[in-house]
């Protein structure tokens, strides 16, 4: 059984190459969803949409696990993917707390790049709160 990537592009693509090294033995597949690009500025809803139709047909290629490579996608969609399919569902999300925490001696402020509708998400919102409760 497969690994499987998905995208809504080709960002992915790097998360893939790195699995690659780190899993030499595993077999993957890889899945873009380049019809409807970029998420980031259509609505929650379509983005679930989209998101739902591409793992019911990614499933079919009976993987072991789903990495979801794209930001928006996870913010959107991860909780209903990971309480609907019985295999483990990774999911990205932007890197602020390997940012802050290589910042953290210096003080430099950290920039987010994200959709406009990743910000938006409750999954962003609770993960900065999570880090602001560090102290960073």
């Amino acid at each position: 059984m497969k690994i499987a990537f998905f995208d809504s592009g080709l960002g992915g693509i790097s998360v893939l190459s790195e699995a690659m090294k780190q899993l030499p033995k595993e077999d993957f597949v890889y899945f873009a969803d380049t019809l409807h690009v970029p998420y980031g500025t259509k609505s929650k809803e379509e983005v679930l949409g989209f998101v739902k139709q591409s793992v019911d047909r990614i499933i079919k290629e009976e993987v072991k696990a789903l990495v979801i490579a794209c930001n928006t996608a996870t913010s959107i969609a991860i909780s209903e993917l990971r309480s609907t399919f019985d295999i483990p569902i990774i999911g990205m999300e932007p890197a602020v707390k390997p940012a802050l925490a290589m910042n953290r001696s210096t003080g430099k402020r950290v920039l987010v790049l994200a959709t406009p509708l990743t910000l938006k998400q409750a999954k962003y919102k609770d993960l900065v709160s999570r880090i602001d409760d560090l102290g960073w």
